[in-house]
């Protein structure tokens, strides 16, 4: 009877401190997936600030949340089809120039920026979920995005000035490729 005691409490103790020892494991390896959670939810949070376009920092001529490679696959050949956008430069065909703030639409909140050295030049900026206003066949412009070409998901870029048809609009967008971080 002593020895089946013994055995039994034997037993007993191992159980214990098997459990003891899957219990520690257990609550370090939620420890762990809260310490990863917490880091993928900070980083995922930092790069969606980093990659916004922020107009009210535009009007104020920073230029950080353009930063990045844009591309645009449809302009032909002798065209610039990249831009890179590093602080208040942009830099196309090998040559940079200073952005600058030309004006806000009072109606959309659309930005429009230039060149320093080149007056005639506008880019217009579309930050994703914006409309680009499109000219319609019978010479209206569309402001509500039904005849927008683009992908209204992606942040985007048009060089040139007036309102494009949906064509033209489509030819000459130019989408973020790869962000910069600053």
């Amino acid at each position: 009877m002593k020895r089946t005691l013994i055995i039994l409490d034997g037993l007993l103790l191992s159980l214990i401190v098997i459990l003891g020892i899957a219990l520690f494991f257990s609550v370090q390896n939620q420890r762990d997936e809260r310490s990863i959670t917490s880091t993928q939810r900070t980083s995922s949070q930092s790069s969606e600030r980093a990659l916004r376009i922020v107009a009210d920092e535009l009007v104020e001529g920073k230029f950080d949340s353009l930063a990045g490679l844009w591309k645009n696959e449809h302009l032909e050949a002798n065209s610039a089809q990249e831009v890179v956008i590093t602080g208040p430069l942009l830099t196309r065909d090998g040559a940079s120039d200073e952005l600058v703030f030309r004006e806000k639409n009072s109606d959309t909140g659309l930005i429009r920026l230039g060149l320093k050295e080149k007056e005639e030049v506008i880019i217009a900026i579309y930050p994703r979920g914006s409309a680009i206003p499109v000219r319609t066949a019978q010479g209206e412009v569309d402001y509500t995005g039904e005849s927008d070409p683009t992908d209204m998901e992606q942040d985007r870029l048009i060089v040139g000035q007036g309102y494009l048809n949906a064509q033209q609009t489509e030819q000459k967008v130019f989408y973020r490729q790869m962000e910069e971080t600053i």
